[in-house]
Parts: structure tokens; sequence; C-alpha cells
């Protein structure tokens, strides 16, 4: 059985950890990866980029993100900003 405690926390919808509402946590968020210039120019085979060490540099893991976009509305936003249409992912 769960406590008074319990009960009036699911009532009110309490959260230890809530979702932060922002844009990089919305399901309409959107952005461009890249790899920088200087990695870009190292790139022989198509499929990543080798540095001195053998380091594979790859998008995924390396890119910067370019070009951050609302995808639902179609105006530009800041990873940390928020609007009132914020979805979950």
């Amino acid at each position: 059985m769960a406590s008074k405690i319990q009960i009036k926390r699911d009532e009110c919808g309490y959260q230890e950890k809530p979702p932060a509402k922002q844009c990089n946590t919305c399901v309409d968020f959107a952005c461009d990866r890249l790899l920088p210039k200087w990695m870009e120019e190292r790139n022989a085979s198509g499929e990543g980029v080798y540095c001195e060490r053998g380091t594979l540099y790859t998008v995924e893991r390396h890119g910067v993100e370019k070009n951050l976009r609302c995808a639902r509305h179609g105006f530009a936003v800041k990873k940390m900003a928020r609007c009132g249409d914020w979805r979950p992912k």
C-alpha cells in the first residue's frame, strides 16, 4: 500500500528528475552535424578522418551542431531556449 506522502506526490505530478523543457530535448529540434574544416581536409576514405594517433573522427562523435532550428515551425533556435509547444522526445 502506498504511503500518504506517495499518494500526494502522485496527485500533484511530482517528479524527482523532471525533463528539461529546452529546445535541445524537444522532438522538433533539428540541426546539421558537420565535421570541422580541419578534420574534413584529411578525409580520404569518405568514412571518417584519421588523426596522427590513429583516432577515427566521425560526424556522430566529433561533429559540430550547426543550423539549429525548430523542424515544426521552421525558425532558428538556441539549444537552451524553449517555447510553449515543447514536446518530449
